[in-house]
């Protein structure tokens, strides 16, 4: 399977977990349909934080999910349909996608649409700096085992 990678929003967040401080990542890129294409686009507003459960245990990867997205902008459904570590992620990332804001593209008008997201759930670097580099190179990458 083959996706495009379109656009990015990354947060960042700051974890100490046993004494040793843990810079993470989630980054959310459109993959369908293409930015032009879409109706609705993620809020870059907001700001999920790393789950603090994937943090403890040291977990990162990426996870692709199918979202409808609303007439009202909301976060409908969503589906895992990979994930790199398999299945660890799926309830993190659903629970950041639930909540996702959405705001209409200019120039069409809100009806339902069917998206394709990745998630990328990053940890790593001895600055935010750091963690954001290695997400967006993590984000560039096949999320396949």
């Amino acid at each position: 399977m083959r996706y495009y990678l379109l656009a990015g929003l990354s947060i960042l967040s700051a974890f100490n977990v046993q004494g040793k401080t843990l810079f993470g990542d989630v980054r959310l890129t459109e993959v369908q349909p293409t930015q032009g294409q879409a109706d609705w686009a993620p809020n870059p507003e907001y700001k999920p934080l790393y789950p603090v459960s994937l943090a403890r245990k040291g977990t990162a990867g990426c996870a692709i999910f199918k979202v409808t997205v609303n007439a009202r902008g909301n976060t409908e459904s969503v589906e895992l349909l990979h994930s790199v570590p398999s299945k660890s992620l799926s309830r993190p990332g659903k629970k950041i996608l639930r909540k996702w804001p959405w705001s209409a593209a200019s120039g069409t008008a809100a009806q339902i649409e069917e998206k394709t997201v990745r998630l990328d759930f990053c940890l790593g670097g001895q600055s935010v700096d750091e963690a954001q580099a290695l997400c967006k190179a993590q984000a560039a990458l096949s999320c396949e085992a």
